[in-house]
This record gives structure tokens, C-alpha cells and sequence, in this order.
């Protein structure tokens, strides 16, 4: 049995507007066990989300951005890269089942989110559902391609009768809930749906962002709040804000009950030292009981993996500090900051 379903979820990354993002097997075994002088010691991560880079949904341009008007065609197009063979999904089941036969733990299933894209309003052919060429000119048009991402999803991931790997639900992309183009109305009848065929959904929205405190009545099973404290030379990242966010996220997640998203920007030391302001606030003011999501850089598996090869035992340390959190062990003074 899994010892913490679907509490500690890893975004893994796997297409940009590039090309595949490579996480093969290899890449995911430091993320699916925690692993000491080379030998397989426990489980890490129960979860994995699987997502699109942003630049493969967005337009960027001076001063904002657009979605971009997909079709069934890039729908289906995404599904097939969460489950291209020998990465993503496939990667991480290879992984697991390693992980498995190394630990004599026949019965654990890793946990799998996969994504729904955003149906922009611009798409005024979408693609034939139940007969209808979707406009998304209208609600009720945007709600069914939803349904018919979800049921794809699903069908196309029981075809693959993974051993060691479980679907769980959908991750809910955008990180903002603004009210206006029925955003509120599509994420509330999505998530009823998804619950109704017996699935969950979960959310990451960034700190502050519109709609965060509302995340239950949204109709998510699992929501974060990232804090968007970076280290000095991530300046550039979105609404950057300084280490008083993390007491501000612990007292939200006491208030409403959203859990926290934690953020390692990249294998350097000077990244390491403000996840570890992550672990060491979240062990001190008890997010570190609620639910996770990790945002490690675009490259997720990768830096884990990284930082667990790293000749800088700080960024060593950091992953063997991770591994405590994630099984809720780890106490603040523990954390060598």
C-alpha cells in the first residue's frame, strides 16, 4: 500500500514548443526512490503530474499572453507525448517497477495526474464530438471537449495496463481563476465530471493568484499555493517574492486548508539554499502534513536526479532533507540551511 496517496506530486514536464522533453526511465529513478550510497533505500514521490511547458499552450508577447487556439488534434497530439513509449508515463512504470522488485513491494502503484488543456475561445472548429463540430464560441462546446480530453485520457491509459503505475485524476493547467470567460463555470462542472467517473483533479495556482481561496468550492480534490520565492538568479520569474511568503502560505494553508507548492529552481547551491528554507518552514509551521506540489524547474526528474549525483554536498543533503519531509520526518532543526 501507498504510504501517502497523492501528497507529495512531482510536475514532470513533457513537451515544449521545442520537441520531447527526455525523462526516460533512468531519469525518473531518483524521483521514485530515495536512493543512498547507490542502493535502493525506500519510495520517494507517490505522485507524478504530467504537463505540457507553457510555451507549447501560449503565445508570449510584450506585456502578456494568449492561449493558443488548439484543436482535437493537438488534444490528442499532447496525449500521445504523456504516453510516448520509453518517456513520460512509460518512463516513470519502468521506474517504479524497479523500484518495486529492489524493495520486495509487489502491491505500490506510483500516482499519475495527467493534464487538460485550456479550450480558448478562438477555436471555432474544434473537432467532431457525438457528431457536432465543436465551437468554443460557447460554454456547453468548451465543457464537452473537456469531457472528451478526459475519456481519451483514461481510455488511452488503461490501453497501456501499466503494472505499476495508477491514474489518478487531472491536473487543472492554468494557475489563475479568472472570473470572466466562464473559467469559474468550466472548472466547476470539469471537476463534478471527473469525480463522477471516479477520478480526482488538483491545482497549483501561484501566490496570490485570483480564485486560489476558492479552490474547494471549485470543485478540486487537491490545491497548493505556490510561495514564488526564488533564488537571486531566478529574479525573472513570475510575481517573485522574498522568503516572507512561506510564512504567508503556512498561515493560508491553516485558514483554508490548500496545501503549499514547493519550488527548487535547479541543481545549483545557491537554489538549494531557499528549498531548503521550503522544507525547514514547512517542518517548523506544519505545511509539511498537507499536500505538495513540486515545481524543480522545467526538467523536474532531472534535477532530482542531479541533485541526488551531486559532488556539492550541500545540494546532496537537500535531496536526502526531501526525502525526510516527504515522509513527514523531517524536523526544522534538521535542515542545515
Amino acid at each position: 500500500m501507498n504510504r501517502h496517496p497523492e501528497k507529495d506530486i512531482l510536475l514532470c514536464y513533457t513537451v515544449s514548443a521545442d520537441g520531447h522533453i527526455e525523462n526516460d526511465k533512468d531519469v525518473f529513478l531518483p524521483s521514485a526512490a530515495y536512493i543512498k550510497d547507490g542502493k535502493i533505500e525506500d519510495f520517494m514521490f507517490d505522485s507524478f503530474i504530467f504537463l505540457p511547458h507553457p510555451n507549447y499552450l501560449y503565445d508570449y508577447f510584450p506585456g502578456g499572453y494568449a492561449h493558443k487556439s488548439l484543436t482535437m488534434e493537438n488534444f490528442s497530439a499532447y496525449i500521445g507525448e504523456e504516453l510516448k513509449e520509453g518517456l513520460a508515463i512509460n518512463a516513470l512504470n519502468e521506474a517504479v517497477g524497479e523500484v518495486k522488485k529492489a524493495l520486495g513491494n509487489e502491491d505500490y502503484k506510483a500516482h499519475v495526474f495527467m493534464s487538460l488543456l485550456y479550450p480558448a475561445n478562438t477555436v471555432k472548429e474544434f473537432g467532431v464530438v457525438d457528431g457536432k463540430m465543436l465551437d468554443f464560441s460557447n460554454l456547453d462546446d468548451r465543457l464537452a471537449a473537456l469531457r472528451w480530453m478526459v475519456d481519451e485520457s483514461i481510455r488511452r491509459f488503461n490501453e497501456k495496463q501499466y503494472e505499476h503505475v495508477a491514474l489518478s485524476g487531472f491536473y487543472w493547467f492554468c494557475e489563475e481563476m479568472e472570473y470572466e470567460d466562464y473559467n469559474r463555470e468550466m472548472a466547476q462542472i470539469t471537476t463534478d465530471y471527473i469525480r463522477s467517473v471516479g477520478y480526482k483533479t488538483c491545482w497549483c495556482p501561484w501566490f496570490g493568484a485570483p480564485g486560489f481561496e476558492d479552490w474547494k468550492e471549485l470543485g478540486f480534490d487537491i490545491a497548493t499555493q505556490q510561495a514564488n520565492f526564488f533564488p537571486e538568479h531566478r529574479k525573472h520569474f513570475p510575481n517573485r517574492g522574498t522568503e516572507e511568503r512561506l510564512p504567508a502560505v503556512a498561515e493560508w494553508t491553516r485558514k483554508i486548508g490548500i496545501g503549499v507548492g514547493m519550488e527548487w529552481c535547479d541543481e545549483t547551491h545557491a537554489s538549494a539554499e531557499v528549498f531548503k528554507q521550503y522544507l525547514e518552514t514547512g517542518a517548523r509551521e506544519g505545511f509539511m502534513h498537507y499536500p505538495h506540489i513540486y515545481y524543480v524547474s522545467a526538467r523536474g526528474p532531472q534535477v532530482i536526479r542531479n541533485a541526488h549525483n551531486s559532488e556539492d554536498a550541500y545540494v546532496r543533503e537537500t535531496y536526502d532533507e526531501l526525502y525526510k519531509y516527504i515522509h513527514r520526518t523531517l524536523k526544522a532543526e534538521e535542515v542545515h540551511l
